[in-house]
């Protein structure tokens, strides 16, 4: 036998240069697989041709449910951590809960108001000029605690306080 012509094996075996020219691998990886036990040898040199191909779709349904084994796990831990992260911005008190902040606004809207109501008579003793700063200043504050609502529902849907409102989003 020539040193260049191929081994002549038994029916149904293929050599390492076959099988890994059949599963796109190289011939050391086809040693790998079956010395893991992935693929059957039953010679030295020679691998039985099913063999090969079923031992490689085992090793590559087990590698992918491995992969997404670890997705999952690795899904999991990504939840927990920003549990934790949450959880330790709260104690810092550099996240608070949404009815605490909506609290404050009303409070610091409901003290403007109560400031401003004296405001009128302070300035003048002129009843027609009274009236016309109490209206003006009545409306100043209106649009004041509606600007306050509307950053509330924005601030409790998600949304940027400051960004318009859309149509299908109003009302």
């Amino acid at each position: 036998m020539a040193e260049h012509e191929p081994k002549q094996l038994g029916p149904g075996l293929i050599t390492a240069d076959q099988a890994a020219k059949l599963i796109l691998m190289t011939p050391d990886r086809v040693r790998q697989l079956a010395k893991d036990g992935w693929i059957d040898k039953p010679s030295r040199g020679a691998y039985l041709l099913v063999s090969v191909v079923q031992g490689y779709i085992r090793f590559l349904r087990d590698d992918a449910r491995r992969s997404s084994k670890s997705a999952a796990a690795s899904g999991l831990s990504d939840v927990r951590k920003e549990e934790i992260l949450l959880r330790i911005a709260k104690e810092k008190r550099e996240l608070i809960p949404i009815e605490d902040a909506l609290a404050v606004v009303d409070f610091v809207v409901g003290k403007v108001r109560s400031e401003f109501s004296g405001l009128p008579a302070s300035v003048t003793r002129d009843l027609d000029l009274r009236d016309k700063i109490d209206e003006r200043l009545n409306e100043v504050l209106t649009r004041l605690a509606d600007a306050a609502r509307e950053a509330g529902d924005a601030a409790r849907s998600g949304r940027d306080p400051g960004s318009p409102v859309a149509e299908d989003d109003a009302g």
